[in-house]
C-alpha cells in the first residue's frame, strides 16, 4: 500500500491510520510525494517535511518532481488541471512499478466540494456520484470522515503537518466553495457532508444499473451497424449514454455539445460533426459512422499534397457575394459555409460519388472517364466530412457550389510540378 503523502493534515492522518493497522492486516506501507514546483520555497518545504516524516516512521519514500506550469502551457490546460494530471500520472507509475494500491486522502469534505463544483458547472448522474472509493489502483479510505474529524484526529495524536497556502486563497473555485458556500449549507444542515456522502452512495447504485443497461443497448446498436432504426428504439434516458459509449469505444473525448449536435443530425437523417482533429461522426444512408477526414487544411495555407506529382493548393476564405464574382471563376470556388468540418485533400478512392451542378450523380471514376481526364488517379479532391466538394479538372459539387445565398467563398488555386 502506497500513501500519496502531500504533508497536509489529511494525508498525514491517512498514513497514521494505515501504520496503525498494518500489522493486523499484513500491509506493507510506503509513501510517495509529488513536488508540483508551483509554490517556490513552500514546495521545497513540503518535500523536506515529507522526507523527515517518513524517516521518523521508517517508511520507504519515492519522490516525484513535475513541471506543472510547463505541462499546462504544453497541453493548453489550466494549471490546476495540469497539476492533477501530472500527479495522477506519478501515482499510476508508482502503482505499476511497485504493484501496489495508491491511497489518497480524500475526505467527505472533498466529496461535498467535488459534487458542488460539478453541479455548478453542469453534470449528469455520473458526475453527481462524486469521487469513487476505488478506481483502478487508487483507493480513498477517508471518504467516510470529514476534514474537521481528520484535523481533530491528528491534533489528538500530536502529529505535525504542513499547510498549503493556496488552500487559504479564494482565487480558486474549490476554495470559494469550501470557505463561502459550504458553511452556508451547513447552517441549513450541520450534517451536510454526511448527507452528500449518502447521496453519492445511493446514486452510484443507480449508476451501476444504468451503466449495465447502456452496455446492453450499445451492443445491440453496434450489432445493427449503428443504424438509425436501431438507435430509434433506445430508451430516451439511455440515448445520450449510448452515444457517449460510442465516443469512449473509439477513443474520443465526449462532451454534451457534441452529443446534442449528433442527436440533431440523427433526427435530420444526414450531416456530420467534427469530433477530433482528423475525425468526424457522420449520419448518412441511415447509419451513424466515424470517418477519418484526413489532415485538415487551414485557411490561407499553402499545402503540399504528395502524389506522383507535387501539388500546391492554396485555400483562401474571402467575404464575397455571387454578384461580385465572374462566372468562369466559380469553377475554382465553393461556398465555405456549406462545408461540414475543415476541408482536406486526397486523391480518388473507390466508390467516390459526386453530383456536379445540374448533372446526375455518378462516380468520380466515371466522371473522369467521360471527360477523358488523363492521370485521373493523381487528381486532387478537396473534401469535407461528408465527402468530395471540389475536383481538379471538374470543379465544385452541387451541394457546395456558390449561389445567390453565398457569403463566404473558398478559392482553390492549383499549381502542379510534375517530378517524374
Amino acid at each position: 500500500m502506497c500513501v500519496a503523502l502531500s504533508g497536509g493534515a489529511d494525508s498525514v492522518a491517512l498514513l497514521a491510520v494505515l501504520l496503525g493497522i498494518r500489522d493486523t492486516l499484513g500491509l506493507a506501507v510506503r509513501c510517495c510525494h509529488v513536488n508540483h514546483n508551483l509554490r517556490g520555497e513552500e514546495s521545497a518545504r513540503d518535500e523536506q517535511f515529507v522526507k523527515e516524516l517518513c524517516a521518523r516512521f521508517d517508511v520507504p519514500l519515492t519522490l516525484f518532481s513535475v513541471d506543472c506550469a510547463g505541462a499546462a502551457r504544453r497541453d493548453g490546460l489550466s494549471v490546476e488541471t495540469a497539476a492533477r494530471n501530472e500527479r495522477y500520472g506519478c501515482f499510476a507509475r508508482m502503482a505499476q512499478s511497485e504493484n501496489c494500491l495508491v491511497a489518497t486522502a480524500h475526505t467527505a469534505s472533498d466529496q461535498a466540494e467535488t459534487v458542488l463544483f460539478r453541479l455548478a458547472r453542469g453534470t449528469g448522474l455520473r458526475g453527481l456520484c462524486g469521487i469513487p472509493a476505488k478506481r483502478g489502483p487508487f483507493i480513498r479510505p477517508l471518504l467516510c470522515v470529514t476534514r474537521q474529524q481528520v484535523e481533530a484526529y491528528v491534533g489528538e495524536l500530536g502529529l505535525p503537518f504542513v499547510t498549503d497556502s493556496t488552500n487559504l486563497s479564494d482565487v480558486y473555485t474549490r476554495n470559494r466553495l469550501r470557505h463561502q458556500v459550504i458553511p452556508q449549507l451547513k447552517d441549513l444542515n450541520p450534517s451536510f457532508e454526511a448527507a452528500v456522502t449518502r447521496m453519492c452512495a445511493a446514486l452510484r447504485q443507480d449508476e451501476t444499473v444504468l451503466e449495465n443497461l447502456t452496455q446492453t443497448e450499445y451492443e445491440r446498436v453496434s450489432s445493427a451497424e449503428f443504424s438509425l432504426a436501431a438507435f430509434a428504439s433506445v430508451p430516451e434516458g439511455l440515448l445520450n449514454r449510448v452515444i457517449q459509449e460510442f465516443f469512449c469505444r473509439h477513443g474520443l473525448l465526449f462532451d454534451a455539445k457534441k452529443c446534442i449536435l449528433i442527436r440533431s443530425l440523427m433526427a435530420a437523417g444526414s450531416g456530420a460533426v467534427q469530433v477530433g482533429k482528423e475525425q468526424a461522426v457522420t449520419v448518412a444512408q441511415g447509419r451513424l459512422a466515424l470517418v477519418r477526414t484526413g489532415a485538415p487544411v487551414f485557411h490561407g495555407e499553402v499545402c503540399t499534397f504528395q502524389a506522383p506529382k507535387t501539388v500546391f493548393l492554396h485555400l483562401a476564405v474571402e467575404k464575397q457575394s455571387l454578384s461580385a464574382i465572374h462566372r468562369k471563376d466559380t469553377f475554382f470556388m465553393v461556398d465555405y459555409d456549406k462545408l461540414v468540418g475543415k476541408p482536406f485533400l486526397r486523391t480518388r478512392r473507390p466508390g467516390d460519388t459526386v453530383k456536379l451542378p445540374g448533372r446526375p450523380t455518378k462516380t468520380v471514376k466515371k466522371l473522369y472517364s467521360e471527360q477523358k481526364t488523363q492521370n485521373r488517379d493523381e487528381k486532387v479532391l478537396v473534401c469535407d466530412a461528408l465527402g468530395v466538394v471540389w475536383l481538379e479538372d471538374a470543379g465544385p459539387v452541387e451541394r457546395a457550389a456558390v449561389d445567390g445565398t453565398t457569403k463566404t467563398i473558398l478559392k482553390m488555386g492549383v499549381v502542379c510540378f510534375d517530378e517524374r
